[in-house]
C-alpha cells in the first residue's frame, strides 16, 4: 500500500442544510457555492457557512447530479442531471419575471436518470453518464454569440453516443486525450474523442466503481469503489497494443511453423521444411545445419540448454550461448521415442514417449552429458501424453499434467532410479478431458494448476501422507489460462484473443488479437525489466508485440475488502497481540484477515460458495487442529481445515453438504443457513447447530476421519424462519421471526417442544448472546421492533429497553455480567447496564459508526468489531 502523510484536520465551521448537496465549489471572492438536489442553488460565507443568496430554478425536479462551470456568481452557469432523463442548463444571474432562474438548454436523449455530468472548456464539450448504460458528449457552439462564452445564446448539439458498459455508468472525466469513464460493472474505460474504445479494465475485485479522478501533478487516475478500496493508475501510456509483423527469410517456400524466445530475449524460429533460424542483430540467421527438425513441438529452450528431439527417439542438447556454432553437446536415444518435453530446471528435462513413459533426463554440469536419473509411468488413460511438468519447490517431488485432464504426483523422484515409478497421488480428470495446460508450485505446500476447461486449482501438498489435497477451485468467466508467469501473471486465450491478467485472474492487463491458441507462440518475462515480449504465427507470418508492464501497474492507496455487505464474523485470538478476522459475505467469498496490534497486516479471498456466506464459526479440536465451518444460501455447508504456518495461513475444505439431496424428504434446496454453532467437538468430530430460513433447526455430525457431515436431527417447531441460535451448558436456545426465543434441553432436542418460551419481541429476534453468573444463565435478544431485551433462565427476573434504537436491533452482546452492547442499522452503537432496582436497561453510552447496514456485532475484549457494509473496530474499557 502508498503510504500518506497525515493530513490536518481543521474544523472552521459547519452548517446543515435542508436539501442534498449535489456538487459544489469555491468562487473567485471565497464564497461557497452550491448545486442541491431539488434544482436550486445557494452562495455561503466561508467563515460562518451563513447563505449570502438563494438562486432557484424556474424548472422544479429531482437531481442525481450536477456540475459547476464558472468562477464567480456572475458568470456560472450551472448543469443539472434530473430523474426525468434531462440535463437542465441554467444561469443564476439569468432571471424571468417570476424571479426564478429560467433554463437555457435543455438536453435529451438519456433514457435514464443522469449520474453524472462533466465540461472541457478546451474541447467545449459536455459528457454525461446515465442509468441507461451510455455515455453521451455534446458540442457545445459559441461561434454565434456576440461574446465569448455566451450561454443563452449558444448552440449545443449531440456529438457520441458511447456503449462499452454493461451496467450502471456513474462517473465519466474529460483528460487532455481520452474520456474516462466508470461504472457499476466494475469497468473502467478508456475512450478517444472520436468515439473508439481504446482500453477496458476490471477494477476493485468486481465491485462497482463509484468515483473517479485524475491528478495533473502525479499523471495518476484514482478510483474508489464499492469494496472499499481506493486505488491509482497509469494511464498517460495506455495505448491500444499493436502486433509488429516481421519479416522472414523465405527459403523453398518454406514458412514459419514455431517460435521460441529464448531467455536473452532473441527469437527462435523453426520454418514448415524444418530449418533453424535465429535472430541477432535483427539479422535472420541460419543455425544447427546439420538437423531438421521434424516436429516443431520437440524443441525447448530451458534456462541454460537447448533441445531437440526427433519422434523416433533421439534428443540432442546444445548450449544456448553457443547455438551458431552448431557444436553439439549431448545426445541420448529413447527406445520410447519422443512425444513431448518440458524442462523442470535449468539441467532437467522430462521426455514423455510412447505408452505413458516418462524419463527424467538430467545434465551433468561438469562434464556436459546427459544421463536418464528416473523412470515414470503415467496412469492409463484415453491420451497418456503429459503437457507439463514441474517439481514441488525444495523437495524431489514431481507433478505431471496430461492430455487427458489428469494430474499425477510422483514422490522421491531422484531416490527411486532403479524401477518404473508410478503416481503415489492421482487426480483424474482434475481439469476435465481437455488437458492440464500449466502447473506452478508457488512453495513447498502449495501446487496451481490450469487447464483447458478453464478453471485454476490450487492444491496442498501434504508432507506426511506424500499427498496432493484441493484446497479451491475457480473457474474463468472468459477463456482459460494457458501459462502462469511467477505468482501474479497468467497468460491466456478466449476467442481469438491472447490475454494477460494479474491479481489472481480477476484483472485483465491486456488482450491481443492473435487468433486463437491453436497457433504457435511464445512470452517472454524477466523480473527488473519492464518490457515484455509476446511473439506468435498468424496466417503463415511471424509477429510481435512489445507490452509494457509498467503501464497496468495499479497502487493501493486502501486496500478493499468485501465486495457487498459482510454477513457474519469471527475473530480467532492467536498469540503476541495478533489476532485472526473470518469474514463472510454476500459476495460469496470467505476472507481471513490477520491483524497485528489492531492493524490489517495481509487479507486473503476464499471462494468455497455458491451463494451469499451468511455465517461462520471455528470449532478447535485440541493442540493446533482448527476448522471452519460456514453456511449461507442454497442450502450449503461447508468445512474447511485451517492451515496455519505461521506467517501465512490456508483454508483446505474437506466437505461440502447441500440439501439438494434430500428433497425427497420434503427439505426446500433453497434454504439458507443464517446462523451456525458448534457443540460437543471431540478429538475427532463436533457437532453443529443450524438456524434455517425453512423454519427448521437441523443438527450435523461431522466426522474427521470420515471427512463426512451428516444430518442427525431436526425440528421445526418454529414454523418460521430460525434467525439466530446459541449454546450455554446443556442448552440450546433459538430466535425466529416469530418473535419467540425458544430454550431447549441438548439431549431431547428434536424430540419434545422447548422447554421454555419466551415471548420476548413484537416480530424477529435478530440476535441473541448468552452470559452465565453464578451458574445462572442470562440471555439477551435484539429484534426488528427496536427492543433489547434480557432474562434469567429459568426465573422471573428480566429486564427490558424499548425503542433502544430507533430503527431495528441487528446485534447483541455481553460485555460483563451487568453490561451489554447493542448495534442497528441505524448506525449507533449503545452499552446498556442491568438495573437489579427495576426491570429497566439504562443507558450508558453510544457512538456512531461509519459502517452501514449493519449486520452485527462481535467482542473481543477490549474491543467491539462492528461489521455491515465494511466493518469498524472500538475500544471499550469495562471499569
Amino acid at each position: 500500500m502508498m503510504d500518506l502523510p497525515p493530513l490536518p484536520y481543521i474544523q472552521e465551521s459547519c452548517s446543515s442544510l435542508e436539501d442534498w448537496v449535489q456538487t459544489i465549489k469555491w468562487s473567485s471572492d471565497g464564497s461557497l457555492f452550491c448545486l442541491l438536489a431539488h434544482n436550486y442553488a445557494m452562495s455561503l460565507f466561508h467563515n460562518d457557512l451563513s447563505v449570502i443568496n438563494v438562486f432557484v430554478c424556474e424548472e422544479k425536479c429531482l437531481l442525481y447530479s450536477g456540475h459547476i462551470e464558472g468562477e464567480d456568481v456572475s458568470n456560472m452557469v450551472l448543469f443539472a442531471g434530473t430523474v426525468f432523463q434531462e440535463i437542465l442548463i441554467w444561469s443564476p444571474t439569468l432571471q424571468n419575471s417570476s424571479a426564478t432562474c429560467r433554463v437555457l438548454h435543455r438536453l435529451k436523449g438519456h433514457q435514464g436518470v443522469i449520474f453524472s455530468l462533466a465540461y472541457c472548456q478546451k474541447r467545449q464539450l459536455i459528457c454525461s453518464t446515465s442509468d441507461d448504460r451510455s455515455i453521451r458528449t455534446w458540442k457545445v457552439d459559441f461561434s454565434m454569440c456576440d461574446s465569448s462564452f455566451k450561454w443563452e445564446d449558444a448552440t449545443i448539439v449531440p456529438h457520441l453516443v458511447l456503449h462499452g458498459h454493461s451496467a450502471r455508468v456513474w462517473r465519466s472525466l474529460l483528460l487532455e486525450d481520452v474520456i474516462v469513464s466508470a461504472g457499476e460493472d466494475s469497468f473502467i474505460c478508456l475512450w478517444s474523442y472520436e468515439g473508439e474504445l481504446l482500453d477496458k479494465w476490471q477494477s476493485h475485485d468486481g465491485a462497482s466503481v463509484r468515483c473517479i479522478d485524475y491528478s495533473e501533478d502525479t499523471k495518476l487516475l484514482y478510483s474508489s469503489g464499492d469494496d472499499g478500496g481506493v486505488f491509482a493508475w497509469r494511464i498517460e501510456e495506455r495505448k491500444p497494443f499493436v502486433s509488429e509483423k516481421l519479416g522472414f527469410p523465405s527459403n523453398d517456400a518454406g514458412h514459419p511453423s514455431n517460435v521460441i524466445i529464448l531467455p536473452s530475449g532473441e527469437l527462435l524460429v523453426i520454418d514448415s521444411n524444418g530449418i533453424i533460424f535465429k535472430k541477432v542483430q535483427n539479422k535472420w540467421t541460419q543455425i544447427l545445419n546439420d538437423f531438421k527438425v521434424e516436429n516443431a513441438t520437440l524443441v525447448k529452450a530451458g534456462e541454460k540448454y537447448f533441445c531437440l528431439g526427433k519422434m523416433v527417439g533421439d534428443i540432442l542438447f546444445y548450449f544456448l550461448d553457443d547455438l551458431e556454432s552448431d557444436k553439439l553437446l549431448s545426445s541420448i536415444y529413447l527406445k520410447e521415442g519422443v512425444v513431448s518435453l518440458h524442462w523442470v530446471d535449468k539441467q532437467s528435462i522430462v521426455v514423455c514417449g510412447r505408452h505413458g513413459i516418462l524419463n527424467l533426463i538430467m545434465l551433468n554440469e561438469s562434464t556436459g552429458i546427459a544421463n536418464i536419473v528416473a523412470k515414470l509411468e503415467l496412469p492409463n488413460s484415453k491420451e497418456r501424453v503429459s503437457t507439463v511438468a514441474a517439481w514441488i519447490t525444495d523437495t524431489s517431488n514431481l507433478i505431471i499434467g496430461d492430455r487427458d485432464g489428469n494430474i499425477s504426483l510422483y514422490v522421491d523422484v531422484l531416490e527411486q532410479t532403479n524401477s518404473l515409478l508410478a503416481p503415489v497421488c492421482f487426480f483424474k480428470h482434475a481439469h476435465g478431458k481437455q488437458g492440464v495446460s500449466d502447473v506452478m508450485c508457488t512453495n513447498s505446500s502449495t501446487v496451481v494448476s490450469a487447464g483447458r476447461d478453464s478453471s485454476v486449482k490450487k492444491f496442498h501438498f501434504d508432507k506426511e501422507t506424500n499427498t496432493l489435497v484441493l484446497l479451491s477451485e475457480v473457474h474463468e468467466k472468459n477463456g482459460w489460462i494457458s501459462r502462469f508467469v511467477q505468482d501474479d501473471i497468467q497468460l491466456g486465450f478466449y476467442g481469438n484473443h491472447f490475454f494477460i491478467r494479474t491479481e489472481g485472474g480477476e484483472r485483465t492487463m491486456a488482450s491481443i488479437v492473435c487468433g486463437g491458441a491453436q497457433r504457435s507462440w511464445d512470452y517472454h518475462h524477466t523480473d527488473g525489466q519492464l518490457i515484455d515480449t509476446f511473439c506468435f504465427i498468424k496466417e503463415r507470418a511471424l509477429f510481435k508485440c512489445n507490452i509494457n508492464r509498467d503501464v497496468f501497474k495499479k497502487v493501493a492507496i486502501k486496500s478493499g475488502f468485501h465486495t457487498k455487505v459482510i454477513n457474519t464474523a469471527t475473530i480467532v485470538k492467536k498469540t503476541h497481540g495478533d489476532f485472526l478476522l473470518i469474514s463472510g459475505s454476500d459476495d460469496t467469498t470467505i476472507r481471513l484477515s490477520l491483524f497485528s496490534h489492531s492493524m490489517l497486516k495481509w487479507s486473503k479471498k476464499f471462494k468455497f460458495h455458491r451463494s451469499s456466506v451468511r455465517a461462520v464459526a471455528v470449532c478447535s479440536l485440541g493442540g493446533s487442529l482448527q476448522f471452519l465451518i460456514s453456511g449461507g444460501g442454497r442450502a450449503e455447508l461447508c468445512i474447511s481445515k485451517i492451515l496455519d504456518r505461521g506467517s501465512e495461513i490456508e483454508l483446505m475444505q474437506t466437505c461440502s453438504h447441500m440439501l439438494r439431496g434430500l428433497v425427497a424428504q420434503g427439505f426446500d434446496p433453497e434454504t439458507r443457513y443464517n446462523d451456525l454453532k458448534i457443540t460437543d467437538a471431540l478429538k475427532d468430530s463436533f457437532v453443529v447447530y443450524c438456524s434455517c430460513s425453512d423454519g427448521e433447526i437441523r443438527k450435523f455430525f461431522y466426522s474427521v476421519p470420515d471427512q463426512k457431515l451428516s444430518l442427525i436431527s431436526h425440528t421445526n417447531w418454529h414454523n418460521h424462519c430460525v434467525l439466530k441460535t446459541a449454546i450455554a451448558q446443556k442448552y440450546v436456545f433459538s430466535t425466529a421471526t416469530d418473535g419467540r426465543i425458544a430454550t431447549w434441553d441438548v439431549d431431547s432436542f428434536s424430540r419434545e417442544a422447548p422447554q421454555q418460551v419466551y415471548y420476548s419481541h413484537q416480530s424477529g429476534v435478530n440476535d441473541i448472546d448468552v452470559f452465565t453468573v453464578n451458574n445462572d444463565l442470562v440471555v439477551a435478544s435484539g429484534g426488528d421492533d427496536g427492543k433489547i431485551f434480557a432474562k434469567v433462565v429459568g426465573s422471573a427476573k428480566e429486564w427490558s429497553r424499548e425503542s433502544a434504537h430507533s430503527a431495528q436491533i441487528t446485534g447483541v452482546r455481553w460485555l460483563s455480567a451487568s453490561l451489554l452492547v447493542s448495534v442497528s442499522s441505524d448506525q449507533r452503537i449503545s452499552v446498556w447496564k442491568i438495573n437489579n432496582d427495576n426491570a429497566q436497561l439504562e443507558h450508558v453510552q453510544t457512538v456512531c459508526t461509519t459502517v452501514s447496514d449493519i449486520h452485527g456485532v462481535y467482542v473481543l475484549h477490549p474491543q467491539i468489531l462492528v461489521y455491515g457494509n465494511g466493518f469498524e473496530f472500538f475500544n471499550f474499557e469495562v471499569k
